[in-house]
């Protein structure tokens, strides 16, 4: 297994560099630790144990096997105590992902002080293994089906550049157990490695038994299989990015979302599998994307039905799926049942997925009238502090500045080219008792604030324009950036 390994090695690490080794105490990392030790490629090493408390004098044995055996071999010794289940609680995560996110920080941190050129993990082909099960368990798409790699980016690491290798990844359990017993070296059993609530031990100890009774070479086959799907996901990834480009009509990050032309998504013959990965970084479930699938196999593109993930929500206007993130208003709210805000005076305001800031300043002779769109000036007597910003309703109407009559919003919207999504997006503000009715519900509005297809096109009632009378005025101003 010696020599097997060192080609490996040689593979992973750059000469001359030093290589943090995680070592737990288990089975796995102390084989690794010693395959390092006695390995011809002579690489510098150190290890990193991480205590978290999970086991009670279990946990401290297993701190001090690591440290007696780096001390019986002269190897440096790092270590570091974790209150993992506070974490977890305190971040509402799992305790596995709590120890994971620990742990990776921490190993993060260690290579930025102490030089180190990766992390080396004893993940093996039996982890990787259960690692494509749970995948496909997941729905991670054909990525999922690669399962782990032998080298990728550390995570946590601000440079960009650390590694996490994974040497023993095409060696099975039998012959680290093998090497291990044949060199008598020390290692603790995880007596939580047999407990099968968790999803990996359930698939270890229940599902591959059952595997191994169909095919004896079960654990081979799936690691072949794996590499295969390796290269399957870059020939779909440099097709997915061919096509991506002109699919794509408008906004493409994941904090903004995403404009996608439907009827060229349509006519793809693989549009399932592109539909998935433009959506993929929004958090859609399975669920959603049948509905999508349907939808664009049945050739018809209803418009207004509205698909929500957790922080996004998706809708189809005009031959487009647009995906919006879901946002979240910041300020003094006075009616969140209306998601309404109190403009109190001056300042930066954040509504609605939207910034604009108000200014005051005296009134000038010269100053322009037509402001251009994400721009208003109007006089300030007519809409004094404090006044309401709120989402516009069904009701709501103005007379357009120099136009004189009502107009319905529902109306001016889609005259003016607005998707649902601008409608949605958009804010009004509203004077306080308009019309007798509450600062809210007031109909007539003083003002939009409109974003179309994330443009601001700001319009104001005709009751505010600025006459030769006017002695101040109030300029509200778009401030989104980006």
């Amino acid at each position: 297994m010696q020599t097997e390994f060192d080609k490996e090695l040689i593979k992973l690490f750059v000469p001359g560099k030093p290589v943090l080794l995680a070592v737990s105490g288990g089975i796995d990392s102390m084989c690794m630790a010693e395959l390092f030790l006695n390995s011809s490629v002579k690489v510098s090493f150190a290890l990193a144990h991480c205590n978290f408390h999970l086991r009670g004098s279990e946990s401290d044995s297993d701190e001090k096997l690591v440290a007696d055996w780096s001390s019986r071999n002269g190897i440096g010794f790092n270590k570091i105590d974790f209150d993992t289940r506070k974490y977890a609680a305190d971040h509402s995560v799992s305790i596995e992902m709590a120890a994971r996110d620990l742990r990776y920080g921490w190993f993060a941190s260690l290579c930025a002080k102490g030089g180190f050129q990766s992390v080396a993990v004893a993940h093996n082909a039996n982890d990787n293994a259960e690692t494509l099960i749970l995948n496909l368990l997941r729905g991670t798409g054909g990525r999922g089906l690669c399962g782990m790699s032998p080298s990728s980016l550390l995570p946590f690491s601000d440079d960009g550049k650390t590694r996490l290798i994974r040497p023993l990844l095409m060696f099975p359990r039998s012959d680290i157990a093998n090497y291990v017993s044949s060199r008598g070296i020390d290692y603790h059993n995880d007596r939580t490695n047999a407990q099968t609530e968790f999803k990996r031990n359930k698939i270890r100890h229940l599902v591959f038994p059952l595997f191994e009774q169909l095919n004896p070479s079960y654990l081979k086959t799936l690691n072949r299989e794996m590499k295969y799907f390796t290269q399957e996901n870059e020939i779909a990834d440099d097709y997915f990015r061919k096509v991506r480009a002109s699919l794509i009509l408008g906004t493409d990050s994941v904090n903004n979302g995403v404009e996608i032309d439907i009827y060229a998504l349509a006519r793809l013959p693989h549009r399932d599998y592109v539909l998935f990965r433009l959506l993929e970084p929004y958090g859609f479930s399975g669920n959603v994307l049948d509905s999508l699938e349907r939808m664009l196999a049945s050739g018809r593109f209803p418009g207004g039905k509205i698909y929500k993930s957790s922080d996004y929500k998706a809708v189809i206007s005009s031959g487009r799926l647009i995906v919006r993130h879901i946002p979240v208003s910041f300020g003094p709210v006075i009616d969140e049942a209306e998601n309404c805000m109190v403009i109190e005076g001056p300042g930066t305001y954040e509504f609605n997925g939207h910034k604009f800031s108000i200014e005051i300043m005296p009134w000038r002779s010269d100053m322009p009238l037509m402001q251009p769109d994400g721009k208003i000036i109007f006089d300030a007597s007519s809409l004094p502090f404090p006044f309401v910003a709120r989402k516009w309703l069904a009701g709501d109407w103005y007379k357009p500045f120099g136009f004189g009559k009502k107009k319905k919003l529902s109306d001016w919207f889609p005259s003016c080219g607005f998707s649902l999504f601008d409608k949605s997006s958009s804010v009004v503000l509203v004077k306080p008792g308009q019309n007798g009715k509450s600062d809210i519900t007031a109909d007539h509005i003083s003002a939009v604030l409109g974003y179309r297809s994330g443009k601001p096109v700001f319009r104001i009632d005709d009751s505010l324009k600025v006459s030769h009378l006017a002695s101040e005025v109030i300029m509200i101003s778009d401030s989104d950036i980006g």
